[in-house]
């Protein structure tokens, strides 16, 4: 398994997810504040579902209206 995953969030930003010591960490301010983020729980989920991630993330933006 690969231990190391470079990752361009849905701003843009390029962000390093790695796998040390049976931990995910990321080097994102919501990880950084959190100790989790939606780019360590992408990365889980692909090695839960046994796919390749893909470099670039894209999250739908909901948009309420009244």
């Amino acid at each position: 398994m690969k231990n190391k995953w470079d990752i361009i969030g849905s701003s843009g930003n390029k962000y390093i997810v790695s796998f040390k010591n049976n931990i995910f960490e990321c080097n994102c301010i919501g990880f950084e504040n959190h100790n989790n983020c939606y780019h360590t729980k992408y990365i889980k989920n692909c090695i839960d579902k046994n796919i390749e991630p893909k470099v670039i993330i894209k999250r739908k933006v909901n948009i309420f209206y009244k």
